[in-house]
């Protein structure tokens, strides 16, 4: 009885990850949509020919530099658990933002741990607590970037109060993890009985991904480490914030650094949202808005947001195809097939590393 239910349950697991991916596709077209109603495209095609590329060029070495520090950082977290060298690490990190931008369903997320437990034999668990860590970090400067630009520069009201929610939330995440990692010999077993609860023949593997889980966080008890990724990924968002700054030339923008850290807050909403990979279209829309809350508005913000959008995704798809050639990493075949398998547990079922 249960294998004639499997075909069912299949299906309509797959019919939500494509459920999922046409409301993406329609997100991100609304979003399009609203950034360039108003646009003469006229005015767009004279605007495209006073960008001076040099600085598109400039900016996408910056670009490289976010893929370095990241890949420093991984470095430092898994330090006590395996010694990684700092050019895989960044040709992990390239071929991660590669695959976020071309595999649907977020299954490009996957890309690094698989990449580390392939070419580091740094088990699956733990390299998703590595992407846990940072996704933290970046969450929590995130959120402090907007608390300390809110008072004095022309955030719309919603933006401070998602930087403050998520700051929260962040700080509560960090907690637990922090919490698990010292609570560790009750913790582990506690996972382990609840996941033999929740599938009886199965649930040991819960209680020992856990466990490898937790070894990605043994970076925590050092101070020296624990700050110095606070301090790398400080500088990995002034970084972003100089990327920007940098590409305003290119169309001739007078716009403070102010105005590029008002733009990554608002770049940074914009990608968290359900849209297609890539970002396309909230990129736009949401570029578009920074840029009007300077007085920049029209053909010269919406041409500003199609060229470093263009920038961004040939930088990354260049940097991860180098990378994927040097480490002669197929990395594109399981993620595809883990993509087709999105949300049937069943099926992926002793798929992982």
């Amino acid at each position: 009885m249960s294998g004639a239910m499997e075909p069912p349950r299949g299906l309509k697991a797959l019919h939500r990850s494509w459920v999922s991916l046409l409301v993406g596709v329609a997100f991100s077209a609304g979003l399009a949509y609203l950034a360039v109603r108003t646009v003469r495209w006229s005015e767009v095609l004279q605007a495209f020919r006073q960008v001076e590329y040099r600085y598109l060029v400039l900016a996408a070495l910056g670009v490289a530099v976010m893929h370095g520090l990241r890949a420093l950082r991984i470095v430092v977290i898994l330090h006590p658990v395996r010694r990684i060298r700092l050019w895989p690490a960044f040709c992990y990190t390239s071929i991660g933002f590669l695959a976020i931008l071309v595999v649907p369903f977020r299954i490009g997320e996957l890309a690094r741990p698989l990449l580390l437990a392939e070419h580091e034999d740094v088990p699956f668990a733990t390299g998703l607590a590595v992407v846990a860590v940072e996704r933290c970090l970046d969450g929590l400067v995130f959120s402090g970037l907007i608390a300390l630009l809110t008072h004095w520069l022309p955030l719309p009201g919603w933006a401070a109060s998602l930087g403050y929610l998520m700051g929260v939330g962040y700080l509560i995440f960090l907690a637990l993890l922090i919490w698990a990692w010292l609570r560790r010999e009750s913790c582990v077993p506690l996972i382990t009985r609840i996941g033999q609860w929740l599938r009886p023949t199965t649930g040991h593997v819960i209680g020992e991904a856990f466990g490898r889980f937790l070894d990605g966080l043994a970076f925590l008890p050092d101070s020296r480490a624990l700050w110095g990724t606070v301090l790398l990924s400080i500088v990995l968002w002034l970084t972003g914030i100089c990327v920007n700054y940098v590409s305003f030339f290119a169309l001739g923008l007078g716009l403070s650094v102010m105005a590029a850290a008002v733009l990554q807050i608002l770049i940074t909403v914009g990608v968290l949202l359900p849209t297609v990979p890539g970002a396309l279209g909230s990129f736009q829309f949401f570029t578009v808005m920074g840029l009007e809350l300077f007085g920049v508005g029209g053909a010269l913000a919406l041409t500003y947001a199609i060229v470093v959008h263009a920038m961004v995704l040939i930088a990354n798809v260049l940097l991860g195809l180098v990378c994927s050639f040097t480490l002669r990493a197929t990395w594109w075949s399981r993620l595809w097939a883990l993509a087709a398998a999105q949300g049937n547990a069943d099926t992926t079922e002793g798929r992982g590393p």
